[in-house]
């Protein structure tokens, strides 16, 4: 199976069988994040600064 991370423009995963759903904007940008090589991305560190009060995380 190939997956394809799209980071230029709106984040998206795409598979042989079309593009995966992503969820809320919290979830994409912690994924986001994880790709980004110089900012090393932990639950500790991430959390916080994606959930400001969310409770759809």
């Amino acid at each position: 199976m190939t997956v394809e991370f799209h980071l230029l423009g709106a984040l998206s995963v795409a598979t042989g069988s079309g593009d995966l759903p992503l969820g809320p904007a919290e979830r994409r940008s912690l994924l986001a994040a994880l790709f980004l090589p110089c900012s090393p991305a932990t639950v500790r560190t991430s959390t916080p600064e994606l959930r400001n009060g969310a409770d759809d995380f």
